[in-house]
């Protein structure tokens, strides 16, 4: 480069400046056009007419001065060309010289399509009509800083080795295409701005690492219209702070090193549908204000366990977003907006998920995902309808925390967990506004619930849940609803936050509940108050459709249940109460079938005998649970018959004779007519009469028959209700 100007030189120099890539003067060693200060690549278009230079001969010069062997005459700093035809050129010289057209403004294409540059192409700060460089070649990159293309841009099929290719602030006003182009190396974009559509179809971006900052850059781009990167191919690559005005499509791409969106805005919809990325993605605090769409992407991420596999913290969703059928590593979405809808529906969360502090504006559509590890949803906020049904939670558990946790959210609408399976949870002040749908869930190992208050009648469904073991804690002051029609209970603690309430078990519906381990010891207190009542159940009238309705059968049924764990867990006191009380309502359903007519009459003749048979059985021995009820019936009976035969009159008369007036009783042969009357009871009761006293009176025959048999029934009640008893 010529520090100054010789007497034949043009006159054009550059004074540098920072904000341009010429930081000292410039002066241009090419040849003045005869009569004029200046060379031929100088002059205004005006300035050429005037002077009657001719296009061909811009282009004459031009191609003289490329074949001269001068590096300085490969300088074109602030050169006014018509056009450049590169098609189909190798260009190389022996020196290696750059191609310097900085600040040139070609009026014109920029024409190299399968050219071949094995020196690099310097357009920094040029403005360039047009440019097509189909399936051309720069060896030696292609510098294009704050380039101005007021024309079309087609470099398909374009490879782009050896140095980067730059085209940092540059400016597209037309039409971009880099459509199946090689980036062997990094390629930079970053402030740019794309005024038209751009598309980078099946384009392949090779920067290598983001940490030494050899990466492909997007950082600050601002996309106009419509940018499609569909089918591309990144390695380390960067779109922070970039701006998406228009449609962006990321369809089918494949990354296989760290991307990163962080603060990027998507104003209109983005489309990442089928994207595999094998290495750390990050959009972390960007915003998309159209509908997203990231269904089928798989998010498998690098090697490091310091940064999550998928970063979406922070990030604002304006519209509906869909990760549908997708494969999630280590994501998250702490603190993450989502305006509408959000579907995760078949969703395969490989790794720790965590979705701490976000909050869904829309419906949450997690149906049929799976978590293979930790799920994190604490102080998450569901302002609509959270679906979760046919999840899976498959994380571990362990004393530092369950497989999902839904601490401290708040669910405004319904929550609807139905057929979930889970290892365990913790729903720990968790606040329920709609309906909560546990039905038919799993929690295989541990379940901790607790319950905020609620102005709403909210009623907890895990109707045909399994809870296996955890504890339902009930606010203080306002109970909230739990409805465990068929579900299976094991080692569950029911109890209420800071004090003790009686009625805790009347808000708790337990119908054709099973118990598996569930300890009734613990809740003795609830159930003494309550009378060992399960069926009651304080609905207040709400609006709610129950699984079964709480018949007499049903009522049985539960106790039954109630009663064959109570039993297999030795507890002798609630196994035995429960016992009666499936015993009652066994009763009241035999009477309702003899006293139906529409029954036949076989049937209702055979539940009536079942009545008087379940009857006799509870006065006699409370259904096998009463033993002192049973002994003083058995020692006490005799007495019975014996009041008959002193007061019954001749019918009832035996030897020992009669009293007929309460004030012989009183009198020595009073005492001992009746003291022999009952002695006359009580050996014939037990069936070892002496033979010195027997009945005279019709009835006393009878009597003495029915003390016989009466003596064989109680006895035999009374070892029934000791093997009863040995049972427990």
């Amino acid at each position: 480069m010529n520090d100054q100007p010789t007497e034949s030189s043009c006159t054009y120099s550059y004074t540098g400046d920072a904000s341009s890539s010429l930081t000292e003067p410039w002066h241009c060693p090419h040849e003045t056009v005869e009569g004029r200060e200046r060379c031929v690549f100088h002059h205004s278009d005006a300035e050429r007419d005037e002077a009657g230079i001719a296009e061909r001969d811009v282009h004459r010069r031009f191609e003289e001065a490329l074949d001269s062997g001068d590096p300085d005459r490969r300088t074109f700093v602030g050169a006014t060309l018509p056009s450049l035809d590169f098609d189909h050129v190798d260009f190389d010289h022996a020196d290696q010289h750059v191609l310097d057209l900085r600040h040139a403004s070609i009026d014109g294409e920029f024409v190299a399509s399968y050219a071949r540059f094995e020196e690099a192409v310097d357009l920094r700060d040029a403005t360039v009509g047009s440019f097509r460089a189909n399936d051309a070649d720069f060896c030696d990159g292609l510098l294009c800083q704050r380039a101005t293309f007021e024309g079309p841009v087609n470099c398909h099929g374009g490879i782009f080795t050896g140095d980067d290719a730059i085209f940092t602030g540059a400016t597209f006003e037309d039409t971009v295409r880099f459509d199946a182009a090689t980036f062997d190396d990094a390629a930079t974009f970053d402030d740019a701005t794309f005024s038209d559509e751009a598309t980078f179809l099946g384009t392949e971006f090779h920067g290598r690492s983001t940490d030494i900052d050899d990466s492909t850059s997007f950082d600050g781009v601002t996309f106009e219209d419509v940018v499609r990167f569909d089918f591309t191919q990144f390695e380390a690559t960067s779109f922070e702070r970039t701006r998406f005005a228009a449609a962006a499509c990321f369809e089918d791409v494949t990354a296989t090193a760290v991307v990163t969106f962080d603060r990027a805005t998507f104003e209109s919809a983005a489309e990442f549908g089928g994207s595999t990325f094998g290495d750390d993605v990050s959009f972390a605090a960007a915003t998309f204000n159209g509908e997203t769409c990231f269904r089928g992407v798989t998010f498998e991420g690098g090697g490091t366990v310091l940064r999550d596999d998928a970063d979406f913290s922070e990030v604002h969703f304006g519209q509906s977003v869909s990760f549908e059928r997708g494969t999630v590593g280590a994501v998250n979405f702490d603190e993450t907006v989502f305006e509408g809808d959000a579907c995760f529906r078949d969703v395969a969360f490989r790794e720790n998920a965590s979705f701490v502090a976000a909050r869904f504006a829309g419906e949450a559509i997690f149906d049929a995902a799976t978590f293979d590890a930790r799920a994190t949803f604490a102080d998450v906020t569901f302002a609509a309808v959270a679906n979760y049904p046919g999840v899976e939670f498959r994380g571990p558990n362990n004393h530092d925390s369950a497989s999902v946790i839904f601490d401290e959210a708040t669910f405004e609408s319904g929550a609807n967990f139905h057929h979930v399976s889970c290892t365990s949870a913790n729903f720990r002040d968790v606040r329920f506004e709609g309906d909560v749908d546990f039905t038919e869930c799993k929690f295989t190992k541990h379940v901790d619930l607790k319950v905020r208050p609620t102005e709403s009648g909210t009623v907890v469904n895990f109707t045909g849940a399994l809870l296996a073991n955890g504890e339902i804690v009930q606010p203080e002051n306002r109970l909230v609803r739990c409805d465990l029609t068929k579900a299976t209970i094991g080692n569950v603690v029911f109890r209420v936050d800071g004090s003790e309430n009686r009625d805790l078990f009347e808000y708790i519906r337990f119908c054709e509940t099973k118990f598996e381990g569930f300890d009734f010891t613990e809740h003795a207190h609830y159930l003494t108050r309550s009378d060992w009542k399960l069926h009651e159940f304080d609905d207040d009238d709400i609006e709610y459709d129950y699984a079964v309705e709480m018949t007499r059968l049903s009522i049985e049924k539960t106790y039954q249940r109630a009663k064959i764990s109570a039993s297999a867990e030795g507890n002798v006191e609630a196994s035995g109460k429960f016992r009666f009380k499936r015993q009652q309502y066994a009763r009241k359903n035999y009477q309702d079938i003899a006293c139906d007519p529409k029954e036949s009459l076989s049937t209702r003749i055979r539940n009536g005998q079942r009545v008087g048979e379940n009857l006799f059985l509870g006065i006699t021995c409370g259904h096998g649970m009463r033993l002192y009820r049973i002994a003083a019936m058995f020692i006490f009976f005799p007495v019975f018959p014996a009041l008959l035969y002193v007061f019954g009159g001749p019918q009832f008369r035996t030897e020992a004779g009669q009293i007929h007036s309460l004030a012989e009783i009183v009198t020595m042969g009073g005492v001992e007519t009746f003291m022999a009357n009952l002695h006359f009871s009580y050996i014939t009761f037990l069936t070892i009469g002496y033979g010195n006293i027997v009945a005279e009176g019709k009835l006393a025959h009878v009597m003495v028959s029915l003390e016989a048999y009466a003596s064989v029934v109680l006895g035999g009640l009374f070892i029934y209700v000791l093997v009863k008893r040995s049972e427990l």
